[in-house]
């Protein structure tokens, strides 16, 4: 594998990069793999659409993680765009080129950044943050109401209760606190330990935003992924119900 050394002015933090080509596909950036030494520059052989010009990748050694870069200039000074890690399934180079073809259509005109990406990227993931926070009321109203069943009258059956819940909840302490039964019609019911409100219990245990620093964060990151695959069907008609029935369920 053919390394460059470059100095590389544009980056502070960085007094001389190695560089190594490869082609713009998922399974090259998988394969790419280097046992030890100081952080890589990969730059990508086959790139020919303008809105990816300045597109990178920074890959480490030591942790092996693979993460990717926009290079571009704004107002004359060259700037570094951060964007998502490379997770091979997940995130590649499909989703990097959307995302930027995105903001390329919105804010480059006339051969020039009409305003800085690194701004719009940044309002536009808050944007995403604010409708994360629906998604987890929803959950939230879900697990009150106990999940009611889309086409018709009762509630799931308490073993699919117990599995949504494990999705949607993770492995939270609050899981410990809920407690599964059925009716005597069969439907499933969820109530919580030791007299507690629905008000009180999330105020006591509230989702957590930190990961705690020994977990392995790449571990977490690939199984939040998939469970969000798995469950992203049913929640699309958990809030379709939930607004059908909003009336009847919730106050």
């Amino acid at each position: 594998m053919k390394v460059d050394n470059k100095s590389n002015e544009s980056d502070p933090g960085v007094t001389q990069e190695n560089v190594i080509w490869v082609n713009f596909n998922d399974k090259a950036i998988d394969k790419l793999f280097v046992k030890s030494g100081n952080r890589i520059t990969v730059k990508f052989n086959n790139v020919r659409v303008s809105y990816l010009t300045g597109l990178i990748l920074r890959y480490s050694p030591l942790t092996k993680k693979k993460k990717f870069y926009l290079r571009y200039k704004y107002k004359g000074k060259s700037l570094w765009l951060k964007l998502n890690e490379f997770i091979y399934g997940h995130y590649g180079t499909l989703e990097v080129s959307e995302e930027l073809l995105g903001l390329y259509k919105k804010y480059y005109k006339d051969g020039k950044w009409k305003h800085d990406p690194q701004d719009q990227l940044i309002t536009q993931r808050e944007l995403e943050q604010s409708q994360e926070l629906s998604v987890r009321e929803v959950i939230q109203r879900l697990v009150e109401a106990q999940f009611p069943r889309k086409t018709k009258l009762g509630r799931l059956a308490k073993v699919s209760q117990r599995t949504y819940t494990r999705f949607l909840m993770g492995y939270h302490k609050r899981f410990d606190q809920l407690i599964f039964d059925e009716d005597e019609k069969g439907c499933g019911t969820i109530k919580l330990k030791h007299g507690l409100d629905w008000k009180s219990f999330w105020a006591k245990y509230p989702p957590e935003n930190n990961l705690d620093d020994q977990i392995n964060y790449d571990i977490v990151h690939n199984k939040i992924t998939e469970l969000r695959l798995a469950s992203q069907k049913f929640l699309v008609h958990a809030i379709n119900n939930i607004n059908e029935n909003s009336n009847k369920n919730f106050k």
